[in-house]
């Protein structure tokens, strides 16, 4: 998205007739408990195809409840090109004071043959007297350590790289 490595989910590149999925990426755990604020700064690229209900959601869970940050679908997309991205910065605390708060990107294809979505540049910063909980620019280009992938429904998992080529 900015020229290194992020994560990305291609349904897309999957091809047209494959079963459906959802997928979780979920962070390690971090404690959203010790800070006033906690503040979560990630770049989303979402691309939506406008006639399916295709979702790229944002959630955080204190590991019993997932609540929803900010959902990316035909109402909410950021555009068709890999630099049309948002810049989501929310403050977790006003959700969760949980000593072992994670996140939770989720893409759902809906059973269609549709688009992608991608992250990049995630900090997760207690402040107030706080520093990095959570720092992962991706640029390692394997899913790194202590992150879960869960395939909820389906086969296709994230893939990690660079784009070089027409998204």
């Amino acid at each position: 998205m900015n020229g290194s490595c992020f994560l990305f989910i291609d349904d897309d590149a999957t091809g047209d007739q494959t079963p459906s999925y959802i997928i979780d990426f979920i962070s390690p755990a971090f404690d959203a408990s010790q800070f006033p604020v906690v503040e979560l700064s990630v770049d989303v690229h979402y691309r939506d195809w406008n006639q399916a209900d295709e979702s790229f959601d944002v959630l955080v869970t204190d590991g019993t409840t997932e609540t929803l940050i900010r959902r990316y679908d035909k109402f909410h997309a950021t555009g068709n090109n890999l630099y049309e991205l948002e810049t989501l910065v929310f403050d977790l605390s006003l959700l969760t004071n949980s000593p072992n708060a994670r996140l939770i990107f989720r893409y759902n294809d809906a059973g269609g043959f549709n688009w992608w979505a991608g992250i990049d540049n995630l900090t997760v910063t207690g402040k107030g007297v706080g520093s990095n909980v959570i720092a992962e620019s991706f640029n390692g280009c394997v899913k790194p350590n202590g992150w879960e992938t869960q395939i909820v429904t389906g086969v296709d998992d994230w893939k990690f790289g660079l784009i070089t080529e027409g998204a």
